[in-house]
């Protein structure tokens, strides 16, 4: 189930993304997707930010920075191809995400 949503919300995104491509850019519609989703993220964080020094130790928040920069990436080039290839052709593409994804994990 949770691949079928992981997979439809992707799908409307990269539909989204192409209508606003054209006026912003990708690299500018990925930093502001990657920032609203964060933002997303923090709020529902709100219950454990009183104790945030506890999670976050210099460790844990250099790894979080570490995949941040990667995730960045990762979404950065994916949007990218968006503006090169037709949105039908990389949907196929979507279900691999996921199957890489426990694949790279599991490798780890």
């Amino acid at each position: 189930m949770f691949f079928v949503m992981s997979s439809l919300s992707g799908t409307l995104g990269v539909i989204t993304l192409q209508g606003i491509v054209p006026t912003m850019g990708s690299r500018s519609a990925t930093g502001f997707s990657l920032f609203i989703g964060g933002l997303m993220l923090s709020l529902a964080g709100i219950p454990s930010w009183p104790i945030i020094q506890e999670l976050f130790t210099l460790k844990v928040f250099l790894l979080t920075a570490y995949l941040a920069f990667v995730s960045a990436a990762g979404f950065g080039i994916w949007n990218y191809l968006t503006t090169l290839f037709p949105v039908n052709l990389l949907a196929g593409y979507r279900f691999l995400i996921p199957i890489c994804a426990v694949i790279e994990s599991s490798l780890f």
